[in-house]
């Protein structure tokens, strides 16, 4: 379920992204950006929580990770964006929808490992049931 609500608000963020026809539009797509981005970001944090409950130090290192890689863009729109390509956005268009995408296939990659991980624990733990329930019924001159 989680992953939907992570693809669905990226969709929306590559769909605002891409109205760039005039300057009204381009100013209302951006507020809609920043609706579909916000929500991810919460979305994500409670995703961690809820797939990492080992350790605190565990949970702590992977949010702070997240934490850097979501702050990451900050560094680099800097140099992404120069002053040349001001007018048209295009490029910038195209980049910020790109990278969105990536994130959409990122985060299904992510689901899809975890669902496969949490059958083989299901499968696993239902081996185990079967087995020591199987071992406690015998006669121990059998073994």
């Amino acid at each position: 379920m989680r992953p939907i609500l992570i693809m669905w608000p990226l969709a929306i963020d590559i769909d605002s992204i891409m109205l760039s026809t005039s300057t009204p539009i381009r100013y209302a797509g951006m507020f809609i950006v920043c609706a579909g981005s916000c929500p991810t970001f919460n979305v994500v944090q409670a995703w961690v929580g809820s797939t990492v409950p080992r350790t605190r130090t565990k949970r702590a290192v992977t949010y702070a990770l997240i934490n850097m890689f979501g702050n990451l863009s900050n560094i680099y729109a800097v140099y992404l964006f120069p002053y040349s390509s001001a007018r048209p956005f295009v490029f910038d268009g195209v980049t910020l929808s790109c990278f969105t995408a990536g994130g959409v296939i990122a985060i299904e990659l992510c689901a899809l490992c975890l669902r496969h991980l949490n059958k083989k624990a299901v499968r696993d733990e239902a081996l185990k049931e079967l087995l020591g329930s199987s071992a406690c019924t015998q006669d121990p001159d059998d073994l």
